[in-house]
């Protein structure tokens, strides 16, 4: 499981790099990234027009269909693995932090069936040869983290190409005139 969720992690670390990849695909002037506006020195903030603060959320669950327990210390369970979550897309005035933009929207839901086949308990000699002799001697199985890669690839595959429709360059550009009228209002 710490292997899944690794991937998770790994997902969430790339969609940073993805959506800077898009943000500048779409004609949009960067800097940074940075993982808070606090990292932001006062003049890069007075000096951009807008923060792009997106919030990405993924949630992973392992949904078991069916288990069984057979002799000698088996146990086979079937089940699906599921990702779901959403986006919330924010541009920022820099120096106000106020919303000048907001998109919310959830992901679609995505799905893969998982099998795993293990041993549990101590295992005697006994037990191991007499299996082995009537051809019960079950390999173990985790497909779990598999489909978990199946899923979160389809998942985030999805959320990036939401994201693409999304973010309009006129439309984000009709939000420069608001943003000045904020920086304007700022007292230190």
């Amino acid at each position: 499981m710490a292997r899944i969720q690794s991937y998770v992690n790994e997902m969430l670390a790339a969609s940073k790099v993805d959506m800077e990849k898009i943000l500048i695909a779409k004609g949009f002037r960067t800097l940074g990234p940075f993982d808070t506006i606090d990292e932001m020195t006062f003049s890069q903030k007075s000096d951009a027009t807008l923060i792009y603060a997106p919030e990405f959320d993924a949630k992973l669950d392992f949904v078991a269909a069916d288990t069984q327990i057979g002799g000698s210390g088996r146990v086979a369970q079937t089940g699906q693995v599921v990702v779901r979550g959403s986006e919330v897309l924010t541009f920022l005035e820099p120096l106000t932090r106020e919303k000048v933009w907001l998109k919310r929207y959830d992901l679609e839901q995505f799905s893969a069936p998982y099998d795993v086949n293990a041993r549990v308990g101590g295992q005697s000699v006994g037990t191991l040869v007499a299996d082995a002799i009537t051809g019960q001697n079950v390999q173990p199985t985790d497909t779990r983290a598999s489909a978990a890669v199946t899923v979160l690839n389809s998942f985030y595959a999805a959320a990036m190409q939401k994201m693409w429709d999304h973010l309009d360059p006129r439309e984000i550009d009709g939000l420069t005139a608001e943003a000045g009228r904020l920086k304007k209002l700022k007292r230190f």
